[in-house]
């Protein structure tokens, strides 16, 4: 039986100033192919690998700078492709440069496996894309070099990609944000240390009324110590104010200083500390027993 082709056209446009001619370095745009190409062949490489996969280059129109690319994905019969593989592809696509944007070259920070922190926020991330934005991945690098490429050509305003299927742009950079896209990859930068602080909800899971002593939390599911750097609140708990019974919740602001991990190529958390509580959240059913001092 002949497969069936599924198709989808990814097209590369480049902006370009009204003064300048319809042209531009041909470095920018191999490597913009190069780099689509490498994202799209990884993610079919982690979802539909049992199945055959092209990606074509299209004629160019004369006179236009907008690169076309076929993605030929060949399904056996009625073989099903879910969750749909072209979605897959548009959507990874667009939160990867989203979220290379965002870092601004910073190194990226992990929280949990899965979600990415950046300053105040954070995104839920797949693996592959965590992957694939950490700075030696061949996308990384293929997508820093062709910003690198289209930021030295002065007449170039902006580099996008658009999708036959939906008609929108999948993602655009403009050239105030080429910039953004660089990497930061020197070893004396992604070895320094950093603090992230964001506002958390812990859960309790023993506390000290010795405030050079480190309290005991859930955090994610992850149990975690942290000493409690807020003296109003610890004058209240050293008066017998708060008391606290298992399940009860904390809204803190937590303060994590992180390190580089060379091997997993991210900074990892090392060290919390809560330097404001904002709210003593008690379980519904207060039935539990106190705490003892730890």
């Amino acid at each position: 039986m002949t497969p069936e082709v599924k198709t989808e056209t990814l097209t590369i446009k480049f902006g370009k100033a009204e003064d300048s001619d319809h042209s531009a370095d041909a470095s920018v745009v191999a490597t913009a192919m190069e780099a689509v190409n490498s994202l799209v062949e990884r993610v079919h490489e982690e979802y539909e690998s049992d199945k055959k996969f092209l990606v074509k280059t299209r004629p160019f129109t004369e006179g236009s700078l907008e690169i076309p690319l076929e993605l030929c994905l060949f399904v056996a019969g009625m073989t099903l492709v879910e969750p749909d593989f072209f979605e897959k592809v548009r959507g990874i696509l667009k939160l990867f440069i989203d979220i290379k944007k965002r870092l601004a070259g910073r190194s990226l920070t992990i929280r949990d496996s899965n979600i990415i922190v950046i300053e105040d926020s954070t995104i839920q991330a797949s693996p592959i894309i965590i992957e694939m934005l950490q700075p030696r991945s061949e996308q990384n690098q293929l997508f820093t070099r062709t910003f690198e490429k289209a930021d030295n050509d002065k007449s170039l305003t902006a580099v996008s990609l658009i999708s036959s299927r939906t008609s929108n742009s999948i993602f655009k950079v403009t050239r105030d944000e080429f910039g953004l896209m660089k990497q930061v990859v020197s070893e004396e930068d992604l070895s320094a240390e950093q603090k992230v602080t964001s506002r958390e909800t812990v859960i309790i899971r023993s506390v000290s009324y010795d405030p050079n002593l480190q309290w005991h939390f859930f955090w994610n599911k992850h149990p975690i110590s942290a000493k409690v750097l807020d003296d109003n609140y610890g004058n209240k708990v050293a008066q017998g104010d708060e008391t606290f019974a298992n399940g009860d919740k904390l809204e803190v602001e937590l303060v994590r200083v992180q390190k580089y991990d060379a091997k997993q190529e991210t900074h990892t958390d090392r060290e919390f500390t809560i330097t404001k509580v904002h709210e003593h959240i008690k379980r519904q059913e207060e039935t539990g027993e106190l705490f003892d001092d730890k």
